[in-house]
């Protein structure tokens, strides 16, 4: 993870109510008083005087190039960045005692949002407090993992204490900025916890880096510079694929856009739609992943829509049976306009497919069953609800009664059992009304599921910008 995010656009953070606000100072506090307690006992531990070497200056400025090294990518909640700043990390916590480890990576981890008031001022002490906890905690693991032998002649055993002190600033870093985000956010600790193995792999990826850097360093300091290279390398190719996502989107969007401006009807009925299909999918357990990829095909499922005429798409009346032979193709349209971006090929496949039928009787493919992809079985109940209860301009709305009946009765044949199963257990009233106040339009989500996903990205590890 990292560190915290900047200011939002447009001012400060939504309004809190009193509990939420309570909640956000009792995190702020006990990692206030908590690095408090760490530097105490550093200080009272080992010497200062490493911080007043040239070497310590010299560490400062490479952890301060990798902190401005970071790019924005996306996450779902805050913002996040990717950067090579653990692998300096890494380096001064073996390389400098505890105290002065804590103290470099601390003011190392400023970035120019701390500096032109990006962020906000109580974010950047949050961070700096952090830090030094995080920094605490993996160097008296080194340490005692040492055992005060020098570890540098046997590689493997560095190795192996290199891994585990990455693992553990990996679980103190994402523990605590979890912990504030869940109290800005006012959820759950665990509703979003990072604890995962890409994001790990990173880290651990980084601690072989570090070790190459640490080697190099002994050697000679100024060897330490020659990482700097590859690493800013990588860096360049990194941000070029984040610049080839942000295109991507643009052009995805753009198309979602041209629909609207067909048919606003329409496009109020795909946002309605997605956020249905995303709580029905949550209800039944899928995981994030699944869910974005439903809410961004549930917003576009439509799309193949914008290659129909409009004698057609904006017809008053039912559709002559040719005119129906023509409308089926925009499932097979929508999911051809996105087929040539290759990582879009789970959204594709929802749009593909989201007029399937469980019993085999849907289009264009005819698909039975668990053959069907569970994101299309989802939004096929979704996009049921609400063509019912929105109507259309040949045919009034009707109640959520009917409309779940209408739904309960085709279980098993038109829709999965399960699916419907979930829907029901959701309380369609209450959630209608809700989408109908909130009407959310989740750019984010769609953006997060048609992102790619470069594989430098979960090398070199995520953190919160």
């Amino acid at each position: 993870m990292g560190d915290l995010f900047q200011r939002p656009a447009g001012g400060g953070y939504s309004s809190r109510t009193r509990v939420q606000k309570l909640r956000i100072a009792a995190v702020f506090g006990c990692v206030q008083l908590t690095a408090f307690g760490c530097l105490a006992y550093l200080a009272s531990s080992y010497p200062i005087a490493p911080l007043f070497d040239w070497s310590a200056l010299f560490w400062l400025i490479l952890a301060l190039i990798a902190s401005y090294s970071s790019i924005p990518v996306y996450t779902t909640g805050t913002p996040n960045t990717v950067s090579v700043g653990f692998t300096v990390h890494a380096a001064i916590l073996v390389l400098f005692n505890p105290l002065a480890a804590a103290v470099l990576v601390a003011l190392g981890t400023l970035d120019q949002r701390d500096f032109t008031r990006q962020r906000r001022f109580w974010l950047t002490l949050y961070n700096r407090a952090m830090f030094v906890v995080c920094v605490t905690a993996a160097t008296l693991l080194f340490n005692a993992l040492a055992g005060g032998r020098d570890v540098f002649g046997d590689p493997p055993l560095f190795l192996a204490k290199m891994a585990a002190v990455a693992l553990l600033y990996f679980v103190v870093n994402t523990f605590l900025v979890r912990a504030i985000v869940a109290a800005i956010d006012n959820e759950a600790f665990f509703a979003r916890y990072p604890f995962k193995g890409d994001l790990l792999a990173g880290y651990l990826f980084q601690a072989v880096v570090a070790m190459i850097l640490v080697y190099l360093a002994r050697q000679s300091q100024a060897l330490a510079v020659l990482v700097v290279g590859p690493l800013w390398g990588l860096r360049f190719s990194l941000q070029k694929l984040v610049e080839l996502r942000e295109v991507n989107e643009q052009l995805v969007q753009s198309f979602a856009d041209a629909l609207d401006m067909r048919d606003h009807d329409t496009a109020g009925h795909t946002r309605r739609v997605a956020t249905l299909a995303r709580l029905i999918g949550a209800q039944m357990g899928l995981n994030r992943r699944q869910l974005d990829s439903i809410y961004a095909a549930g917003s576009l499922h439509d799309l193949g829509k914008i290659g129909m005429p409009d004698s057609i798409l904006l017809k008053p009346g039912p559709l002559a049976r040719d005119e129906w032979d023509e409308m089926k193709k925009h499932p097979i349209m929508g999911a051809s306009l996105l087929a040539p971006y290759r990582h879009l090929h789970g959204v594709t496949d929802i749009m593909h497919h989201h007029h399937e039928r469980y019993d085999g009787g849907g289009y264009p493919d005819g698909l039975t069953g668990e053959d069907v992809p569970i994101g299309a079985r989802v939004i096929a109940v979704a996009d049921t609800f609400m063509v019912i209860t929105d109507g259309r301009q040949y045919r009034s709305a009707r109640s959520v009664e009917e409309a779940v009946a209408e739904i309960e009765r085709c279980s098993g044949t038109q829709f999965d059992p399960k699916v419907v199963a979930a829907f029901i257990k959701l309380n369609p009233a209450t959630v209608l009304s809700a989408i109908n106040t909130l009407d959310v339009h989740d750019d984010e989500a769609v953006f997060r599921a048609i992102a790619p996903n470069p594989v430098w990205s979960r090398l070199l590890g995520f953190k919160a910008a």
